[in-house]
């Protein structure tokens, strides 16, 4: 179960054997850890700052690849892209907040063309989604934290606080 997080900068979600800091794609990608936690080999590690190590992550580690930079503290952007599918999927969580930054509505499609991207997602993750959770995140409105919690936990997640920071 995941405590606090943290209301700005990049979360990484990745599975590795080794500590996501340790991955060149994460050093190259630079910020301070403030944050994370582990389910098995998969990974959440919040930086303070930096840039997305998602392409050069996946690489690295050869998974499905999600990020989230919370924009603001209002909402968080997700990207998401994994190595079987070779398919990249963005999204925004509070999408109403989202809409008030004038995001470009590619990144921020609507729930119906997110949530079956989202499930093949979890499903090639070898996780096992919950459909009715992950519509229902999709469409809320809320604090980045919270929303970012419920999402990760829909996709089939189970994090434990391995460092609070």
């Amino acid at each position: 179960m995941l405590g606090v997080m943290g209301n700005f900068g990049v979360y990484v979600v990745a599975r590795s054997a080794w500590p996501l800091l340790e991955l060149p794609a994460v050093q190259q990608a630079g910020g301070e850890p403030r944050w994370s936690a582990r389910d098995g080999d998969w990974q959440v590690l919040l930086l303070s700052s930096g840039l997305d190590p998602g392409p050069t992550l996946m690489a690295d580690t050869d998974a499905p690849v999600l990020t989230a930079d919370v924009v603001s503290g209002h909402f968080a952007m997700i990207d998401a892209q994994s190595p079987g599918g070779g398919d990249v999927w963005h999204c925004a969580l509070a999408p109403r907040a989202a809409r008030s930054y004038a995001l470009d509505p590619e990144l921020g499609p609507p729930p119906e063309r997110v949530l079956p991207r989202a499930l093949g997602w979890a499903r090639e993750a070898g996780l096992t989604p919950d459909e009715a959770a992950l519509d229902t995140t999709l469409r809320a409105e809320g604090t980045p934290d919270d929303l970012l919690r419920a999402f990760l936990e829909a996709l089939g997640f189970r994090f434990v606080v391995v460092d609070a920071g």
